[in-house]
This record gives C-alpha cells, sequence and structure tokens, in this order.
C-alpha cells in the first residue's frame, strides 16, 4: 500500500473494518452473558462446566477485543491511505504552482507588448530583430530567470 495506494486498497480495508465491527457487536452481547453467567455455577454436580464456560467467557473477551484491534487498525490504515492521497495531491499542486509562477511573468509581457500605444507600436523596429528581441528572447530570459530562482529556493 506505501508504494501505490489505490482505491481498491482503501475498498478492501473498509470492507474488513466493517465485518470486524459486525462480528464485535455480534459477539458483545455474548461475551456479556457469558461473563454474567450463573446457572452453571448455582447447579449441583460437577464443576467442569463453570470451568467451561468460564473458557467461553475467556475466549469470547479476547475475540471481541482482537476485533476492536482489527477496526481501530483498519482505521490507521484508512488514515494512513489518506494522508498518502493528501501527499500526492500536494506534490501535484506545487508543480501546478511551478508552472503557473514560470508562465506569469510571460503573460505580463504578452498582455504589455499585446497594446496598442503609439508610444510601443512607433518606437520599435520593425522587422526580424524587434521580434527575436522582444518576442523570443524576452521570453526564454523571462523563464531561465524564473527556472534558476526556483530552483535556488528549493522547489522541484
Amino acid at each position: 500500500m506505501l508504494d501505490g495506494p489505490s482505491d481498491e486498497q482503501l475498498a478492501e480495508i473498509s470492507s474488513i473494518r466493517e465485518r470486524a465491527d459486525a462480528l464485535r457487536r455480534t459477539l458483545t452481547p455474548g461475551r456479556d452473558l457469558a461473563t454474567r453467567s450463573l446457572l452453571p455455577t448455582s447447579l449441583p454436580g460437577d464443576t467442569d462446566a463453570t470451568v467451561y464456560i468460564s473458557d467461553i467467557a475467556d475466549e469470547l473477551r479476547l475475540i471481541v477485543s482482537d476485533l476492536a484491534a482489527v477496526g481501530q487498525r483498519a482505521l490507521a490504515v484508512i488514515a494512513l491511505h489518506a494522508s498518502l492521497a493528501a501527499n500526492r495531491q500536494a506534490a501535484s499542486g506545487q508543480h501546478l504552482a511551478v508552472v503557473a509562477t514560470i508562465f506569469l511573468p510571460i503573460t505580463f509581457l504578452v498582455g504589455f507588448f499585446g497594446m496598442n500605444f503609439e508610444v510601443l507600436v512607433n518606437n520599435v523596429q520593425h522587422g526580424w530583430p524587434a521580434f527575436v528581441i522582444f518576442g523570443l528572447l524576452l521570453n526564454v530570459i523571462c523563464v531561465v530567470v524564473t527556472t534558476w530562482w526556483l530552483q535556488r529556493r528549493g522547489w522541484q
């Protein structure tokens, strides 16, 4: 489960927990009855019945406690599954944040140079050199600087 938690595993663990809880709820009244049973001690005769009822009560007590432990372990595994899913989601969110951070300056540049102000249109030389400098080189510089800055801060 630690290598790759899946929904099938979660369903199986939930099923195990439900079955353990159902068995525990079913056996608890029998355990209580066997513990409080005074019938064999009040009957005259062999004491084997008392020992037998005592053994049954002890076994039922152990079984109910084991079923409760199985239920608690299943809850712990479900919590672990939720934690692993949250970790995967956080990693995905971090990757999306990195992509958004890289494209934010590029979006700003495209939006700025996409406006039709006379100052920008009349003062920028037309042709290939202006396209290479403003259209390609400036965007590449933004990507390189942003990537360097993110790596320096320890982002992946």
